[in-house]
C-alpha cells in the first residue's frame, strides 16, 4: 500500500513537471514566432 501511495505520488509529480515543461517550451516558441515576425516585418518595410 505504500508503495502504491510512492508510485502514485511519483506519477502525479512526473505529470505536473512534464506539463510544467510543456508550457515553458510553448511560451519559448510563441515568443521565437513573434520574432522572426518582427523581423519579417522589418526586413520588408526598407
Amino acid at each position: 500500500m505504500i508503495v502504491e501511495l510512492g508510485v502514485g505520488v511519483l506519477a502525479a509529480g512526473a505529470a505536473g513537471y512534464a506539463l510544467l515543461t510543456l508550457r515553458r517550451r510553448k511560451a519559448m516558441l510563441r515568443r521565437h514566432v513573434l520574432r522572426q515576425r518582427k523581423v519579417r516585418k522589418y526586413l520588408e518595410g526598407e
